[in-house]
């Protein structure tokens, strides 16, 4: 019966050790706005992702894609 009760001593003092040592690693690593960070996002980085190129309407496959969603959404009105 001793040993069980030294078991579960042991057991609960690694546990608060345990939660001791997260409180501890979080406070040391704050995650939020730096004022020296370099780019967007919390905690700092790169200068993020590149801007997406424009789309150009006068290519080819622009034409066929406003006639398909053209008929697409007149095939739709009629359910609304």
């Amino acid at each position: 019966m001793a040993w069980r009760v030294t078991v579960a001593s042991i057991a609960c003092v690694l546990v608060v050790a345990c939660a001791i040592a997260l409180i501890l690693i979080g406070f040391s690593n704050p995650r939020g706005n730096d004022d020296d960070d370099d780019g967007p996002g919390p905690g700092g980085g790169g200068p993020g992702p590149p801007d997406p190129r424009p789309l150009d309407p006068d290519h080819p496959w622009w034409a066929e894609l406003e006639r398909e969603f053209s008929a697409y959404s007149e095939s739709l009105s009629g359910r609304v």
